[in-house]
């Protein structure tokens, strides 16, 4: 009886480790897909961060080249207020020298 005692503790020893071996399994196969799964969203990330970096770089680039069109577009403003200025100034002389014309056109006819 015995014999049969220590064979049935040993049978259930056996069973119990072979739940605790499945058991292994089955939480080693989850760990593993888990840290797939994290891997992935590591990449993700990176991906992520990789592509914040390039749209920061991008804005940057633009910014810089719109205060380049600001600064010819007011270098092109300045030039064209100098152009008007002179042409108001030539206008104005004209008329001056229209009008004495006109003066003098009448003396003489008068």
């Amino acid at each position: 009886k015995k014999v049969i005692d220590e064979r049935r503790a040993i049978q259930k020893a056996k069973a119990e480790n072979k739940e605790l071996e499945r058991n292994i399994e089955i939480m080693t196969e989850k760990a593993s897909k888990e840290k797939a799964a994290l891997q992935a969203e590591v990449e993700d990330l990176k991906a992520f961060e990789k592509h914040l970096k390039d749209l920061k770089k991008r804005n940057e680039e633009t910014k810089m080249e719109l205060e380049r069109e600001k600064g010819d577009i007011l270098e092109i403003t300045k030039s064209l207020q100098m152009k008007r200025a002179a042409l108001l100034e030539s206008k104005e002389e004209l008329e001056k020298e229209m009008k004495r014309e006109v003066e003098d056109l009448e003396r003489q006819i008068e």
